[in-house]
């Protein structure tokens, strides 16, 4: 074998070999379909409180907070906003 600097014929530095590696995940089932229906369903809630938000007579500021809220936290803000924000 003949080696030439630190590389030799193999690819091989300096002693250690370099590795493919194929890392396969598979879902079973119906479960991608379940993600995506969850995930459209959070979007159009998360679309319809944004409106009902900027729909509410309230002041701009905390319309401006809400709104970051469910878009930052789509599930949590979503949640807070129908327990907290719609109350007078």
């Amino acid at each position: 074998m003949i080696v030439h600097g630190l590389s030799d014929f193999y690819g091989n530095y300096a002693g250690l070999q370099r590795h493919n590696v194929t890392l396969v995940i598979r879902k079973g089932g119906n479960m991608p379909y379940f993600g995506g229906i969850f995930g459209l369903i959070i979007f159009v809630l998360d679309v319809i409180a944004i409106i009902d938000c900027i729909k509410r007579n309230m002041d701009t500021n905390k319309k401006i907070l809400w709104c970051i809220l469910i878009i930052l936290l789509p599930i949590i803000g979503l949640v807070l906003y129908f327990l907290l924000g719609r109350s007078k």
